[in-house]
């Protein structure tokens, strides 16, 4: 059998769509976050993504405080 190859990379990797962003809670508010998260069957970042989204949307509204 021959040698394995390395997969070949791309020199210049194109800019990502997304950058990620740290939330650092107090255990109790994680476990809000968690419990309200397993209740709609989503991940505790898909939660977190989910209300931040909300909150910009209405701020963006003029809802916000």
């Amino acid at each position: 059998m021959g040698r394995k190859q390395a997969p070949k990379v791309p020199a210049i990797q194109e800019p990502k769509a997304q950058m990620a962003v740290r939330l650092e809670l107090p255990i109790e508010d994680y476990r809000r976050l968690e419990h309200q998260a397993r209740k709609l069957g989503l991940t505790k970042a898909s939660y977190a993504r989910m209300a931040v989204m909300k909150t910009i949307t209405a701020d963006e509204e003029g809802g916000g405080k």
